[in-house]
């Protein structure tokens, strides 16, 4: 799936149920870094790696960087005060946002551990149909979102 396809819609806890009730493993690609541009898509992103998390479904992440990157503009009410007071110039990509900051360790946690040996180990069984999702996620090129190495006739056979 595409980032924009899960993320950018209206969608909650639910839905993200019943996705990985239905692929016990679940590829994601172009997730960006947060900032004030994509805030309400960031809440939903955490809302599926909960999701994913609580179902121990396998979540495979294309990202524009690793998991704490991905937050590192989010901050609380209490970091920004603190990075004002030191006399630092203010991001302009920043987000103040104490739901959202407080949430970004557990999902920075979550994201890691899940891709921990020991984690991956403890999740669902794989149907053929999901090891193939698996291995176009990996071979998606991020930039066209087209599979590569893969002809059109086999995408659709």
């Amino acid at each position: 799936f595409d980032y924009e396809e899960l993320c950018w819609q209206p969608v909650g806890a639910a839905d993200f149920l019943g996705l990985l009730e239905a692929y016990p493993t679940v590829a994601i690609s172009g997730v960006p870094v947060f900032d004030a541009a994509n805030k309400h898509t960031a809440y939903r992103f955490v809302t599926l790696v909960d999701v994913a998390y609580d179902q121990r479904a396998k979540l495979l992440v294309g990202a524009a960087g690793q998991p704490a990157e991905l937050f590192g503009n989010v901050v609380t009410v209490k970091e920004a005060r603190e990075i004002a007071a030191s006399g630092q110039m203010p991001n302009p990509f920043q987000v103040v946002d104490d739901n959202l900051g407080f949430s970004k360790e557990r999902t920075i946690s979550r994201l890691t551990e899940m891709q921990s040996e020991e984690y991956l180990l403890t999740t669902r069984a794989l149907s053929p149909d999901h090891l193939k999702q698996v291995e176009d996620a990996r071979r998606r090129d991020p930039q066209t979102n087209k599979i590569k190495g893969r002809k059109a006739e086999e995408l659709y056979a």
